[in-house]
């Protein structure tokens, strides 16, 4: 069904300024056997509708309708009455009737992905409406809903940049938005394979957005469940074409069945401008947002936000500071005394809150922003990125919403520098198996700031292997980048005949072309000779990485190892940078093997595991050997220990047992020695629902101190949060992920200038 829905949600857009009316009119429709349906129209009630804006429910020509588990053929004609025929139609009148386009009969599907080809163009019934009826003796019905709708209404008069998606969600994740429901006759039962949000997308390309709101016309509609989320806040993001994400935070608002919520909001630059808060006298007048002069926005919607009564007039002034993606506010005295106001618009009265508003354009550079890159799986999915924004705003899939495809099998790694991401995939546009997964590929650069793709390259490359039949080519899997300028990174690889043998190799971050030979004294067979499956670190024009049973400098400038430090019958796992400015590489003891190393690795323990800390130069500067009961993994399917280091306290975190899947982590105190031993462990976490499998690189923020720790069940994942800054760890919070297998956690400003040259 085409229908023009008006549309309302508390919600909140970043660098915009928002109108919200609620449609509290339900959709009707309706049919009939021959079932004729006649469509009604929508009203509206709220304070402050458009005038002209109470649209009508058409039926579309392509629509049909579900009677007794039969679907009838097209209406075949467009308009407020259509007919339906069935060629064999059970049962006497009166006939439960359902319009469903996306299931079957009584059983709902809303996608959370949601397509219009062109702005004014809705389609709702492809994206999950859902309407009831019952038709009479004479085959007539009239279609109620029960599903809700969202009428988008952005506009500007500034932004040029066409507009390729836009998305919705709960900030409380257990609410669904969207998934399969069954419908009893009165509403609807229990999500199945709900999410939390819905993105409705307009194509690669996009749709231009009109210069002014307020039409009767709809922009945009996308539908979701009745759901009450009046007890949490509901996330908008505006993804354009040219890179820019706009997000925005509100109160929620509780979504009735059949109605339609309407979000007008002015999209405008990036560099914003002054803004300008006011309140009225003492007769009662509304306090109201001024941009530019003009008024955008009442804070007085009934039932959104209380009105504001002042004993004499009042004046807010705020600036928008563009380097922190904030307003200041300067208010009186008598209202916001002693608030921090740097990261929030916030308006009081006599102590109470009556306004909030987080303002801010996402940009991936921040230094407070984290990523976890997902890797899917080797068969059947491809990666992803999730982003944690500087306020702990959750963009779950934000390299699919800006660039309209998926980046690539099995995600691995990434780095930043000169205003690039670089990511890497181990098996680019194709799975293990062979099969066609259509990512961008194994390389890929895209704009720091922006998340928009500049260079997708598949790039597979080989490395020749000598076996029993001879040397061939074998292709590499890329694991590892780090970056030293922004034209020269290095690409640590192992080949993909089960890892045999690894290495390291320059790449050009322009072209995106690998070097077709390894630098010297980085290949050799894995575990053994060849480069360690673990992270590099980059540290004042130097490269730390694990060889073996070594740790190794390589000089960026001459690209040649300059440095090699050696541990006879041990295996090095990791490596990384503390707050002290040195790099700390993790050894297993001293141990034996009867015959190949193997897959799990088992072996004859001599000594016990040991820390090395080098300093810039790459000279050792401290050994410092740890207990016994540290007895760290050496399979030649597990190399690394997933180890990370605090930037600002002396710890360092990693699994210290050999299990090949392991579910605690210990941490380390480089300058006291003292070790917790399973200091992060299953039984401390709140949630269980993504798995309990220490998977992918750790991560301590660099501000807030917390511990992200990813987990698996090797099919869907959980991203954990944890309170380091006691002696036993506690769960701060969990994000759940049905993509597998977190291939690690990164910051921001691991790639800074600031860290790199500490």
């Amino acid at each position: 069904m085409k229908r023009y829905l008006p549309f309302l949600c508390g919600l909140l857009l970043a660098a915009c300024s928002s109108e919200f009316e609620e449609e509290a009119g339900a959709v009707r429709g309706g049919r009939a056997v021959e079932l004729t349906g006649v469509s009604g129209s929508s009203t509206r009630t709220s304070a402050g509708a458009v005038d002209g804006a109470a649209i009508p429910f058409l039926w579309s020509a392509d629509d049909r309708i579900w009677v007794n588990g039969v679907q009838s053929s097209e209406a075949g004609t467009a308009g407020a009455a259509a007919s339906f025929g069935f060629s064999e139609l059970t049962g006497e009148a009166p006939y439960e009737v359902y319009y469903n386009m996306t299931g079957e009969g009584a059983r709902a599907v809303v996608p959370s992905r949601q397509n219009q080809a062109a702005a004014g163009e809705l389609q709702l019934g492809a994206n999950g409406d859902f309407g009831y009826a019952t038709a009479d003796a004479g085959g007539h019905f009239t279609l109620s809903h029960a599903t809700s709708y969202i009428w988008f209404d952005p506009w500007s008069q500034e932004v040029d940049a066409r507009l390729v998606s836009v998305s919705l969600a709960t900030a409380d994740r257990t609410i669904a938005l969207c998934g399969t429901r069954t419908f009893d006759g009165g509403g609807f039962g229990a999500a199945t394979g709900g999410e939390y949000a819905v993105t409705l997308s307009f194509g690669a390309e996009g749709v231009a957005l009109p210069a002014s709101g307020g039409d009767t016309r709809v922009f945009a509609a996308a539908v979701v469940y009745p759901v009450d989320c009046s007890a949490t806040e509901v996330h908008v993001t505006y993804t354009f074409a040219d890179g820019s994400v706009y997000t925005e935070t509100r109160p929620g608002r509780k979504l009735e069945a059949g109605a339609t919520y309407r979000l007008t909001s002015e999209i405008t630059k990036r560099a914003g401008g002054a803004l300008e808060i006011e309140a009225g006298e003492a007769d009662g007048e509304p306090v109201c947002l001024k941009y530019g002069g003009s008024e955008v926005r009442s804070l007085t919607a009934e039932g959104w936000i209380p009105q504001v009564r002042t004993t004499a007039p009042a004046r807010w002034t705020a600036d928008l500071d563009i380097a922190r993606r904030t307003l200041r506010v300067a208010p009186p005295a008598e209202y916001l005394e002693g608030q921090d106001l740097e990261n929030t618009l916030r308006i009081e009265s006599d102590g109470e809150p009556l306004f909030s508003q987080d303002y801010y354009v996402l940009d991936f550079t921040h230094p407070e922003g984290t990523f976890v890159l997902m890797e899917g799986n080797m068969t059947t999915e491809n990666g992803s990125i999730v982003y944690f924004d500087q306020h702990m705003c959750c963009h779950e899939r934000v390299y699919e919403e800006v660039n309209d495809n998926e980046i690539g099998n099995v995600l691995q790694d990434m780095y930043m520098i000169g205003g690039r991401i670089y990511f890497i995939t181990q098996n680019g546009r194709t799975s293990s198996t062979g099969t066609t997964l259509n990512g961008d590929g194994r390389f890929v650069i895209c704009d720091a700031h922006t998340m928009k793709r500049i260079l997708a390259r598949d790039m597979p490359f080989y490395a020749q292997v000598a076996s029993s039949s001879g040397v061939k080519p074998t292709l590499c899997w890329p694991q590892h980048i780090v970056a030293v300028s922004p034209e020269k990174g290095y690409i640590q690889y192992s080949t993909s005949d089960m890892e045999s043998h690894s290495g390291i190799r320059t790449v050009n971050l322009v072209s995106g072309v690998i070097a077709t030979t390894d630098i010297p004294d980085t290949y050799g067979v894995f575990t053994k000779t060849g480069a360690t499956k673990a992270r590099m670190t980059v540290s004042r024009g130097k490269v730390f990485a694990g060889r073996g049973n070594s740790v190794i400098v390589i000089d960026s400038a001459t690209d040649r190892v300059v440095r090699e430090h050696t541990y006879p019958d041990r295996q090095v796992k990791d490596l990384a940078k503390g707050a002290d400015g040195k790099i700390y590489a993790v050894f297993t003891g001293e141990f034996e093997i009867d015959g190949d190393l193997g897959y799990y690795g088992n072996v004859v323990w001599k000594s016990p595991a040991m820390i090395v800390a080098f300093d810039a130069e790459g000279e050792v500067v401290s050994e410092q050997t740890l207990p016994e009961t540290v007895k760290l993994r050496t399979g030649t399917a597990s190399p690394n220990v997933q180890l990370c280091a605090s930037f600002r306290q002396p710890w360092l975190y990693f699994i210290g047992k050999s299990d090949f899947s392991a579910t605690e982590a210990m941490r380390y105190n480089y300058e006291t020695g003292q070790v917790d031993w399973d200091y992060i462990t299953a039984d401390i976490d709140g949630n269980h629902e993504g798995g309990s499998l220490i998977y992918g690189y750790m991560g301590v923020h660099p501000t807030t101190e917390q511990l992200w720790v990813g987990k698996s069940s090797y099919t869907n994942s959980r991203i954990h949060l944890y309170d380091v800054s006691r002696s036993d760890a506690v769960e701060y919070g969990s994000y759940y992920q049905k993509k597998a297998s977190p291939a690690g956690v990164d910051f921001a400003y691991r790639f800074t200038e600031e860290w790199i040259n500490r």
